[in-house]
């Protein structure tokens, strides 16, 4: 009754079209998984890379405190400060990278591990 369905039948029947086609997807799959795979990796070293440049960045502040002339007192409550902060800065940094549309209200954006904010004075949040 339909003239196209023996047409159609005779494509499904054909099994050089059907190898075809299944090269064809199998190769776009691949391809794409491993595209995905990659991309994924690329973003967790930019994330460590993160890490460790601000690592580094910390640490080379709290050495040049060695040679300051204020008071050991002064220069260990900067010290601490700075860490706790370059904690804040890396907290924050990872829920920007979590979520682009994660709003302040939406705690679990904000939820990553910080040292010891508890200890932290106003005047330095500021």
């Amino acid at each position: 009754d339909v003239p196209h369905l023996a047409v159609v039948l005779s494509v499904f029947g054909d099994s050089a079209a059907w190898t075809g086609f299944s090269s064809l997807v199998g190769f776009l799959v691949v391809f794409r998984t491993s595209q995905a795979y990659s991309r994924f990796w690329d973003g967790c070293t930019s994330a460590q890379l993160m890490r460790a440049e601000w690592f580094d960045a910390c640490s080379s502040a709290v050495a040049f405190c060695k040679h300051s002339k204020v008071s050991q007192e002064a220069v260990l409550l900067f010290q601490h400060t700075l860490v706790r902060l370059y904690s804040m800065l890396h907290a924050l940094a990872l829920a920007e990278i979590r979520d682009r549309d994660c709003s302040p209200e939406d705690r679990l954006c904000f939820e990553y591990p910080l040292i010891d904010i508890d200890s932290m004075d106003p005047e330095s949040l500021l």
